[in-house]
This record gives C-alpha cells, sequence and structure tokens, in this order.
C-alpha cells in the first residue's frame, strides 16, 4: 500500500471501496478508550500484525461490514486529539511486550475541526512474538486477531533463526491483452537471515476484468475445490534472497475467447504460497480483481 499521508489518501480508501485484509484494518474513532478493555483491545491489534505478516492500523475510518465477507471503510470518524494525543496511542502500544521495533504512527488532519485527526499505525513484522497487554498472544487471519497457540508462539519465536518472506501481487494489463500484460510477484526478504532456496506456487482465477486469460507456463487444477490456474516460480539454487532485499517474479499471460472443455467454476482471488529453507510455508490471499491499482 502507498503511505497514507494526507487526508485525500484518506478518502481515495472510501471512494475505491478498498477492502480490509489481513495487513490492513480499520478503527473508527470510539475504538480508542481509557478503560481497561479499550487499552486491551488496542495492544491485540496492533500484536496480532506484528505477530502475522505486518501490516497498518487506521484509528479514525469507521467501517461497514459485509454479511459474509471482508469490511469496507465507510466514512471518516476523526479522533479528538485533545482526548486522546498521537503520545497518548504510542504510550499504549507502547507497553506490547517486547516492544515492536520499527513502528510508525503517522497523524493526518482530516479536520473540519483543528483537533480532528486520523492515526495511521503501520506496523512491521515483528523479530519474534509480541504480547498483548492481557498477557496473550494474537495473529491477524481472516480479518481479525485470534488468539495463537504454542506451536505458532514457538514458529514466530524462531524468526530469528530462518528467512522471513512476504510477497506482493500486481498485474499490469494492456488491454485488449497484447503480449504485454504479465502477472508481477514482488518476493521480499523482511527477516534477518538469507534464504538461499525459495520457491512460489501462485493459484489466479480463470478470469481477470471478465475475459478468459491463459498465462505461460501454468496449468488448470480442477481437484482442489473450484477451478484455478496454478503457476510455480523457484530460484533452482541461483541468486539467494539477502535480508532487506527483493526480487520481481514475472509471468506473461494473453487473452483467450474461451477454454475447451469449460473448467466451470472458478477462485475468485489469487492464493499464494511461499517456500523459503526452514522457514515454514507460508499461504496469503490477495485480491485478484484490485491487483492492477498497485502492489497488494
Amino acid at each position: 500500500m502507498n503511505p497514507l499521508r494526507s487526508k485525500s489518501d484518506l478518502e481515495a480508501l472510501i471512494r475505491d471501496r478498498i477492502e480490509e485484509t489481513s495487513q490492513l484494518e480499520y478503527k473508527a474513532a470510539a475504538s480508542l478508550g481509557r478503560s481497561g478493555d479499550r487499552k486491551r483491545e488496542i495492544s491485540k491489534d496492533v500484536s496480532s500484525l506484528a505477530n502475522a505478516s505486518g501490516g497498518t492500523i487506521i484509528f479514525g475510518i469507521s467501517e461497514t461490514k459485509s454479511n459474509d465477507g471482508p469490511s469496507f471503510p465507510e466514512k471518516i470518524d476523526p479522533v479528538d486529539v485533545r482526548e486522546y494525543s498521537k503520545e497518548w496511542l504510542d504510550q499504549i502500544i507502547g507497553q506490547i511486550r517486547p516492544r515492536i521495533r520499527g513502528l510508525e504512527i503517522s497523524s493526518v488532519h482530516v479536520g473540519p475541526n483543528d483537533a480532528d485527526y486520523v492515526y495511521v499505525v503501520n506496523v512491521p513484522q515483528g523479530s519474534t512474538a509480541h504480547q498483548a497487554l492481557d498477557c496473550k498472544y494474537y495473529a491477524r487471519r481472516n480479518f481479525e486477531a485470534t488468539p495463537m497457540v504454542d506451536y505458532e508462539v514457538r514458529d514466530v519465536m524462531q524468526r530469528t533463526i530462518h528467512p522471513t518472506v512476504d510477497i506482493e501481487l500486481r498485474i499490469i494489463a494492456d488491454f485488449p491483452f497484447d503480449r504485454n500484460s504479465h502477472i508481477a510477484l514482488r518476493l521480499k526478504n523482511i527477516g534477518g537471515v538469507m534464504a538461499r532456496h525459495y520457491a512460489v506456487v501462485l493459484r489466479i482465477p480463470i478470469k481477470y476484468s471478465d475475459r478468459v486469460i491463459m498465462p505461460d507456463d501454468a496449468h488448470i487444477n480442477t481437484k482442489d475445490g473450484p477451478a484455478h490456474w496454478s503457476i510455480s516460480f523457484t530460484n533452482s539454487g541461483r541468486t539467494p534472497l539477502f535480508p532487506g532485499s527483493e526480487v520481481i517474479l514475472n509471468r506473461k499471460f494473453k487473452h483467450m475467447q474461451k477454454l475447451d472443455p469449460d473448467p466451470g467454476e472458478s477462485i475468485k482471488d489469487a492464493e499464494i504460497t511461499i517456500y523459503a529453507d526452514n522457514m515454514p510455508s507460508v499461504t496469503l490471499t490477495k485480491s485478484f480483481a484490485n491487483a492492477h491499482k498497485e502492489w497488494t
């Protein structure tokens, strides 16, 4: 996601209906409070992102929930900085143990009053497990913070002994789908250990923008639920992924009139599984429909 530095950046989230994901969460102003329950909830939400793959929490945008899916931003619901200052929020988040290194809080004036602000909290992935104020460990998944079980806590605490690799998806489509159209993956080593070997399995819908697509070197899988294209990438022992570095993986695709035989119902979003040395495999779900706008 691009940095959110202005009111217009926040309004664009609402206008474009950028839905909540495992790395993006909207919170109304009332989610901030001085009660013990409110403070524990803040620490739970922030620590759950650090224990997963990091992300952004926006305090000051209310959400509307769909019946059976993610939430969408509804409107700017400003925080009164006279009551809840940036320093106050930093103090509450700072009680997470251990403290999350690299966390940043940005304040965006949204008006109409001088005291009306929105807080954008950018949470990096933690290098170990972080404990909320209720002395529990949480991870964000399926759009909510849920308690971690013992083996998950142990895995997160071992991040310093294996690579930590994250990935983003983007589609570059030149209509009407000429040979410059391609799917791009940006693979990042956000940990402190080099990834000597890595592999990625990408599962994507059969259609993009109501058109059938055919990626190069892909095959259709109809056995594991709804149909999808399955694409594999690997460095095959070539250049490793050093800490802090990234690599772009590309796969061209072309437009097809139809597929014969028709594969039937297709998945709706992209699913990406990452493997890197002794890192536990990670599977992420990315919005396929929005992947043309920016890295998701």
